[in-house]
């Protein structure tokens, strides 16, 4: 050292007296920098560097540029600046280190045989340029320049390991940077090679397996296949063989297998793996004492274990130990250190996870500001740019959550999005940016209800699914979790079923994927647990709440006390128990739902951020027990929870207005006991302090309009004097027309509305009750969806509202009631196939668009999902459903803002519905609570009420079930007329037959006489609710000489008049209305025979009724498919050119899903592949088959059955059967309708081939028919089976 120093010295001392332009000059330049050089590396004094640097700088103009010593010059120069870098992170060094490098690399001379590694030296310079300025040209260089390198190292070569390690690590920085997979399979492979090029005896070969390793892990998050983390476990403990105690390398690689364990933890939930982890770390630890490089990157591995233990386990000890590690790597970091963004973020996890477990706000504060300096020091352009943006974003879509800051969650959605920009399209973290966002967006919309955020929330984790087919990517799982959560919110805003059946089968799939002691496990079950319990709430299945309450058990059971999720667990089962006891009323549930709820507050001591929440609910309880025993202590415990919620939350915390509404219900309480005005006063100040808090938008306000709505009508005469009660009505439509509401709750909010109000106003509520429902109808994404929505409906809302209406004297108004609250289904689907020719005449532009979004919603709407598993197919078309339904909802109403078209597919007045009657009187027969009546609708005077005194539905549903039990299959089909069985049943069915004679049709016959309806006229009834499944066409005493309907009148059916109208016009006319068409044209008869269905019983008469058909009709009218050639792609082939058709085969009817009942073929013809055919010019049908004309008796003023769908695609007049056939009948009904429908051509009239036939006369020919079965003395229950519906 004192021979450096000396040397220094003299060349210090000569340099000022030698002149500029002497060679000692440079010499001693050179030779001064080099011992300054090398003095530096000795003893590390920066101003050495820094001298030796400038003398390089001075001499380098005097070298002449073919000098052969320049080489060296450039070299050394520039090995300095890079030190220099590296002291000082000063990129402007390395960029003229850089800039050194590549002047030397064209002077040396050819044939250099060190030639590689000076490529190589450039290339690790670019690589360093890379890390500190993320440009991506200096990385791809550093790649050119290395496999410049790598082709000067033929195999063989003692460098070739090392070069194509090199290689390996650059394009592996690139595929870190853009995610291009063919690069990690480049870098992979390049690895590969170099570990099999290597010696095991050379000291860089475990270096190798460590590179290899850490190349296989990358593989495994990006494809989620185990069997590259696998492979990567096994390199790294090959590495750690290599490399003993005193290896320096062997913190890195007791790091690195640590890293892997923690991976394998997180996919499996193993704990051995994550103890294995925490194991090597620590010993790494020891390993690195204070002033070892490696001890702040051992620290901070070492507290991320640690809080996966702490996540694991629930001991707050291990997370404050993480958080210790983590804060001493933070102050071993220097500013400027590249680690220190890393050792923030993750000191910002633990404190972000101590205060979600403490509550502690200054936790929640230090984490912010961490993940705000670690952004800082990752600058755009930075790497690490986008991965510090989501882990802030993440953090503040927390403080959102806790503390109800709107601004947080803003600029946590807006760091998603800029960072999802950031990423390039392959890149590994990309997809949990994106679930991450769709997190952010499905929590705003719980705050806004705008749907926009929500479906493209849905939209990011269904994108994921797709490209993470793997069911055990981790990343899949995550974005399954948040997609069932999105799904189920959709329901609770939309109420479609499907949506919630979703959401349950992925929770389902994911509880069955993990392990049972998966620490996410009791979050899955409790979300699980959840649904079904929405699921119990919209079907009232018991076996959903019951299996909920079990789910909410187990989820606690895995939760021990401490645990992040045991308040959760807690509070949910809770829950559930108290929606439990609202149905069972067992007392014990709800005493175990407050001892639960009394648990979880002791939990979240006053400064947690679930303390509030924990009050509400247990407050919320007490009420209800208050309610079951009338205690007031209880009342009293409630209302001192909701104050004190109250007074801890700010007024914008979202859940202040909770609080404010549950409060309101507890004063109502107090004043219904004591009679206390001050009570009541209180309680609706703070439902109207609810609805001043609310934003506008929030779907909550609905419900609260809905309870001050109620409080003004049950407390009119208390309030009228403080308070506008007058306005109560404005409130419940306030309340059901919320435009964010769910559908549910505006739908409660209108029921309620019903409910509650008198007067002329009830009309108004029914009107607005019934145009919710129908909007609601326009959102589900198929007909078995809309159908299951409709059971959730009170079935007797339109009749109620038709009676109402009667009660109010506007019979007009009850009809429009009865015609806009049935077949809603029907009606929608009709909506799609109305005839567009006055809008094209005016608007030919929206009347093409309106046609192109009608038939994709129609052929949408039929299609069914799969029974078992949503395919990629099912979701995309529900998705572009809703997206057509609005586009559809929003064309419609731009229609109507043309002139003559406000009223466009809306629910057609009394005026337009009366045309209905122009071929004979319709009776619709309305069944309610409140009334019962019989209205009969003329051509052209206004409709007459004929009160039906002292009947309600019980008497109609007490005759249904009577006549639906006599008339079971195997007693009709077995037709033994003379079994006591069947006497029994007889005399049930006409003692039926007389109550409907005596109580409904007896005063409605002599109305129509006294109205000069002459007998043997056609009549049409429309009965609603449970009488739609009574045979009123046979209504009649069964006696010698005593009056039957069938005696006086010919009867037909419709399930309303718009379908008795659409019935009733000829093919040839497209109005809807216009019932002046012509019968005149030719007859296409399609005769489908199938006797011998597969797995059914023979139908022996079948054969017989095909002859009859041949013997009726002219052959060139007919065409027959029989037996083998009755099939299902034949009969639909050939409706297309028929207008009429029979069908003979067997008929069954699927009492769980109506829309799937179907005629047996070869294979079943179900409802909805008929309805797929759109037939304008079909005219008549025979169903001569079990069964088609039985209705849904879930719904049955949805007129769900095979008749009704052949209605739907075209047939305007049809013939059906309303329960099982007796075989043996087929043949004499059909000659006998034939025989009346084609009278003409057999009695040879002049003109018959002008009137071949007329399918109006179907009617007429059936009521023939069952005249001839009457005469033969078929027994009753037989002949009356027949039905006509239509024209």
């Amino acid at each position: 050292m004192q021979d450096l120093k000396e040397a220094i010295q003299i060349h210090e001392q000569l340099l000022p007296i030698v002149s500029s332009d002497s060679p000692i000059r440079l010499i001693s330049l050179k030779s001064l920098s080099s011992c300054l050089q090398t003095r530096f590396e000795e003893g590390d004094d920066i101003k050495d560097l820094e001298d030796a640097i400038q003398y390089y700088r001075e001499a380098l103009p005097l070298h002449a540029p073919d000098d052969p010593d320049l080489v060296d010059l450039l070299i050394n120069l520039a090995c300095c600046l890079r030190v220099h870098n590296e002291e000082q992170g000063d990129i402007e060094y390395l960029e003229e280190a850089i800039q050194y490098r590549k002047q030397a690399l064209p002077l040396l001379p050819e044939g250099y045989a060190d030639r590689s590694t000076q490529l190589n030296d450039l290339a690790l310079y670019l690589q360093a340029h890379y890390e500190q300025s993320d440009k991506l040209k200096s990385l791809d260089e550093a790649i050119q320049y290395h496999r410049d390198a790598l082709l000067l190292c033929p195999p063989g070569h003692q460098y070739r390991s090392s070069s194509l390690n090199n290689l390996a690590l650059c394009i592996k920085a690139r595929f870190e940077k853009q995610g291009n997979v063919k690069d990690l399979e480049e870098a992979t492979q390049l690895h590969r090679e170099s570990l099999t090029v290597c010696s095991p005896d050379n000291p860089e070969y475990s270096m190798s397996l460590n590179n290899l390793a850490v190349c296989l892990t990358s593989h495994y998050t990006h494809f989620g296949d185990t069997k590259y983390l696998d492979e990567a476990i096994q390199y790294h403990k090959e590495a750690l063989l290599l490399r003993p105690e005193e290896h320096i390398d062997r913190p890195m690689s007791l790091t690195n297998m640590a890293s892997c364990l923690l991976i394998l933890h997180e996919q499996s939930g193993s704990i051995e793996n994550l103890e294995e982890a925490v194991k090597l770390l620590r010993e790494a630890l020891m390993l690195c004492p204070n002033g070892h490089p490696q001890r702040p990157l051992t620290l901070d591995s070492l507290g991320t274990a640690l809080l996966n233990v702490y996540e694991k386990h629930s001991s707050i000890g291990y997370l404050e130990q993480a958080i210790q590690h983590h804060q001493e790597a933070l102050q071993l970091q220097p500013p400027g250190d590249p680690a220190r963004s890393i050792t923030l973020t993750n000191l910002a996890n633990c404190l972000l996870s101590h205060y979600k477990k403490q509550g502690d706000l200054m936790y929640l504060n230090n984490a912010l500001q961490y993940y705000r300096e670690g952004l800082l020091l990752c600058p755009s352009g930075n790497p690490d740019h986008s991965g510090s943006l989501v882990n802030l974003a993440s953090c503040l879509q927390t403080q959102y959550e806790k503390l109800g800051d709107v601004d947080s969650l803003k600029e946590a959605i807006q760091c998603y999005r800029k960072a999802l920009d950031l990423y390039p399209i392959n890149h590994p973290d990309r997809l949990m940016c994106l679930n991450n966002l769709a997190s952010g967006l499905c929590i705003w919309f719980q705050r806004t209800s705008d749907m926009t955020d929500l479906e493209e929330a849905i939209k990011h984790c269904r994108a994921i699914i797709i490209v993470q087919p793997d069911g055990q990517s981790s990343i899949r799982s995550m974005s399954l979790n948040n997609l069932a959560f999105c799904l189920e919110l959709r329901y609770e805003h939309q109420g479609d079923i499907q949506d919630l059946e979703e959401a349950i089968e992925y929770y389902r799939d994911l509880t069955e994927l993990l392990a049972k002691d998966h620490y996410q496990q009791p979050g899955l079950l409790n979300n699980l647990a959840n649904c079904l319990q929405l699921r119990f709430g919209q079907q009232g299945v018991k076996g959903d709440l019951n299996e909920a309450i079990q789910y909410h058990r187990e989820a606690l059971s895995l939760c021990p006390s401490g645990h992040p999720d045991y308040w959760m667990s807690l509070n949910n089962l809770a829950l559930c128990l108290n929606i439990q006891y609202k149905h069972q009323k067992a007392v014990e549930q709800l005493e175990e739902a407050i001892q639960h709820h009394r648990d979880a507050l002791l939990l979240c001591p006053v400064d947690h951020p679930e303390h509030c929440t924990s009050l509400q609910n247990l407050a919320h309880c007490l009420h209800a027990y208050y309610q079951h025993g009338g205690d007031i202590k209880y009342l009293n415990e409630a209302i001192q929870h909701y104050r004190k919620s109250l007074d801890i939350y700010s007024s914008e915390h979202p859940d202040y207005p909770n609080s404010l509404i549950g409060l309101s219900h507890c004063l109502e309480s107090q004043y219904k006991r004591d009679g206390d005005s001050e009570s009541l006063q209180d309680a609706v100040s703070s439902v109207l302090k609810a609805i001043h808090v609310y934003p506008p938008s929030h779907p909550l306000l609905s419900k609260a309009w809905a309870i001050l709505a109620t409080m003004y009508a049950d407390y009119y005469e208390v309030l009228k004097q403080s308070h506008k009660v007058d306005e109560y009505p404005k409130f419940f439509q306030m309340a059901a027309c919320h435009p964010t509401a769910t559908i549910q709750d505006r739908l409660q909010a209108a029921f309620v509305w019903t409910w509650k109000q008198r007067g002329s106003a009830l009309l108004d509520a029914y009107a607005t009750c019934l145009q919710v429902a129908n909007q609601a109808l326009v959102f589900r994404p198929s007909i078995i969806a809309q159908h299951s929505f409709l059971l959730s409906v009170p079935p007797n809302l339109a009749s109620d509202a038709a009676a109402s209406a009667v009660e109010a004297n506007n019979i007009k108004r009850a009809v429009e009631f009865l015609e806009q609250g049935r077949t809603l289904m029907w009606a929608q689907m009709t909506r799609y196939r109305t005839p567009l020719d006055e809008l094209e005449t005016v608007n030919p532009e929206l009347a093409a668009q309106l046609h192109h979004i009608s038939h994709q919603l129609e052929v949408s709407a039929i299609i069914p999902n799969n029974s078992r598993g949503m395919k990629k197919q099912d979701l995309e078309r529900q998705a572009k459903y809703r997206k057509l339904a609005e586009a559809w909802s929003n064309l419609v109403a731009e229609i109507h803002k043309l002139d003559g078209f406000g009223t466009f597919l809306q629910s057609p007045r009394f005026e337009n519905l009366q045309k209905a009657s122009e071929n004979g009187p319709v009776i619709i027969i309305n069944i309610s609570e409140k009334r019962c009546d019989a209205i009969i609708v003329q051509a052209v005077s206004d409709p007459i009420c004929i009160p039906l005194p002292g009947l309600n539905p019980s008497y109609f549903e007490k005759h249904a079930t009577q006549f639906s039990e006599a008339v079971a299959s195997e007693l009709v089909r077995a037709a033994k007329e003379d079994s006591p069985a069947m006497k029994i049943a007889r005399k049930t069915i006409t003692g039926v037959l007389g109550a409907l004679w005596d109580d409904v049709v007896l005063p409605v016959v002599s109305k129509l006489r006294d109205l000069g309806v002459s007998d043997g006229s056609r009549i049409w009834w429309c009965p609603t609710s449970s009488l739609m499944s009574l045979p009123l066409h046979a209504a009649g005493i069964y006696q010698k000489q005593k009056p039957n309907l069938a005696d006086v009148y010919i009867s037909s059916y419709t399930p309303t008049l718009a379908a008795l109208i659409r019935a009733s016009q000829a093919s040839n006319q497209d109005s809807m209305y216009n019932l002046n068409s012509s019968s005149e044209h030719d007859v296409h008869l399609l005769v489908a025979a199938q006797p011998n269905a597969p797995n059914q019983k023979p139908l022996a008469a079948v054969e017989k009724e095909v002859e009859k058909i041949r013997a009726m009709v002219p052959a060139e009218l007919v065409s027959v498919l029989f037996g083998v050639e009755a099939t299902y792609d034949a009969i639909l082939q050939k409706l297309e050119n028929h207008n009429w058709i029979h069908l003979s085969c067997h008929g069954t009817k699927n009492t769980s899903q109506p829309f799937l009942s179907y005629f047996q073929l070869d294979r079943e013809l179900y409802m909805l592949d008929i309805m797929q055919a759109n037939l304008p010019k079909a005219e008549y049908a025979f169903l001569s088959a079990c069964h088609t004309a039985a209705g849904d008796r879930k719904r049955l003023d949805e007129t769900i059955h095979l008749a009704a769908a052949l209605q739907f695609v075209g047939f305007k007049s049809v013939i059906g059967t309303m329960y099982a056939m007796a075989d043996i009948d087929g043949p004499v009904v059909t000659e006998e309708v034939y025989k009346y429908l084609f009278r003409h051509i057999q009695r040879e009239e002049k003109d018959a081939k002008d009137k071949i036939a007329d399918f109006r006369d179907a009617a007429k020919a059936l009521h023939i028919a069952t005249r001839v079965l009457r005469n033969n003395k078929v027994p009753v229950e037989r002949w009356i089976n027949f039905i006509h519906i239509g024209a």
